[in-house]
């Protein structure tokens, strides 16, 4: 019978708040370095809250920033959060070719697990781009030496993300990746995405408390994940679209506020326990379709 841990796991992709997907039409990679670089703001911001409530996180690097920030992260390893990747350049899966999403990993793996000493055991897409088009990730992923992966969104919502036909609970491919997909929330015939950290941000805070007291309610697994650059309502504000600037600006300033009540509000656990706790599921993953094994 399947153990469910009755907690839910907090995890933090760590950017620079130039590296979102959504500012590369407007910031190009060889102007990264003469930015200003913010990321220690949200992400001391996080350590400190956590460590006021006694949490366990997971902290997702891109590797740029991991080799300009040594110190941060030895300080998030050293007070015991889990360190995986979020890739080397914050490039979406989507845009690489399968050699050069190797090559991005392994650059990343080598920068995080030399500064930490410990193996690198898990990794997030950047804007959760292992897709039906991607799925070849699955197991370049594996045969590098990830055990865990959190980045199927469960969802059709979005039309830059998604894997619509993904378990909306942890399980394990046949090649023995463990998966953790994006919570979502079943309704109108269709799973909702609520668990990352732009809907955290843009939704009023009942709404999110809601969802994860509906499925802890009976049980379910929840996970989430925001951003440091979130907890940063003075980074510097750039020339967008109004859909960009939306998207990435509004309600930062109410968003530490809201992360505090959050963190104060509900149990946390790691990804790790769930890997000692939880019977996965194996999936084999058949031309986009799942098949139970």
């Amino acid at each position: 019978m399947t153990k469910i841990v009755k907690a839910n796991i907090l995890s933090f992709d760590i950017e620079e708040w130039f590296h979102v997907s959504n500012f590369e039409k407007y910031i190009k990679d060889n102007e990264w370095d003469s930015l200003e670089h913010r990321v220690n703001i949200g992400t001391d911001f996080f350590l400190k809250v956590l460590e006021e409530n006694n949490i366990v996180g997971t902290f997702f690097m891109v590797g740029w920033v991991a080799e300009r920030n040594e110190r941060m992260v030895e300080r998030i390893s050293q007070a015991g959060h889990e360190v995986g990747i979020h890739g080397y350049a914050h490039k979406c899966i989507t845009d690489q070719t399968p050699e050069e999403f190797e090559v991005d990993i392994k650059r990343a793996i080598e920068i995080v697990g030399g500064i930490t000493g410990k193996p690198v055991r898990g990794y997030r897409a950047p804007s959760y781009t292992i897709t039906p088009d991607t799925a070849w990730a699955i197991d370049t992923l594996k045969n590098n030496g990830i055990e865990y992966d959190t980045s199927l969104y469960p969802t059709s919502f979005n039309p830059n993300y998604g894997f619509p036909n993904s378990p909306r609970f942890p399980f394990k491919f046949e090649n023995g990746l463990y998966e953790f997909p994006m919570s979502t929330f079943r309704a109108i015939g269709g799973n909702l995405p609520f668990a990352s950290g732009t809907y955290f941000r843009l939704a009023p805070y009942f709404f999110t408390d809601l969802m994860m007291r509906i499925l802890n309610g009976v049980g379910e697994y929840f996970t989430i994940n925001i951003h440091p650059w979130e907890m940063d309502p003075d980074q510097k504000k750039i020339e967008t679209g109004w859909y960009d600037n939306f998207k990435h600006y509004t309600n930062l300033r109410y968003n530490r506020g809201k992360f505090e009540k959050f963190a104060r509000a509900f149990r946390f656990t790691t990804f790790d326990d769930y890997l000692k706790n939880y019977d996965f599921p194996t999936y084999r993953l058949n031309n986009g379709t799942f098949e139970l094994v």
